[in-house]
């Protein structure tokens, strides 16, 4: 009696992908010219999905609020075995009301 093993090596997960990362909404506080904006995002074939500076790692879907006096700009991540997506956005408060 034999037995015949064989492997057959796992393929790579497919890329990370960002679907989308966006204002959903932004508005200006009464005072002091502090804006409420908030970002929101979606990705696909994520292990590891980060949003900086904060709040650090974030699931693949959602949405996180910020409040800004000043210019932040943002990096959205996306990563697996297959590599890395990655998606810039900067905030800025409106000068004009």
């Amino acid at each position: 009696l034999y037995w015949l093993m064989t492997y057959e090596p796992a393929l790579p997960p497919p890329p990370p992908k960002i679907e989308h990362f966006r204002i959903g909404e932004m508005f200006q506080k009464e005072a002091g010219g502090q804006w409420t904006v908030r970002v929101e995002w979606d990705t696909k074939n994520g292990e590891t999905i980060t949003l900086d500076p904060e709040p650090g790692k974030v699931d693949g879907t959602g949405k996180h609020t910020y409040t800004i006096t000043e210019k932040l700009v943002l990096m959205l991540k996306v990563k697996n075995a297959s590599g890395e997506a990655a998606h810039e956005m900067t905030l800025e408060p409106s000068k004009s009301q």
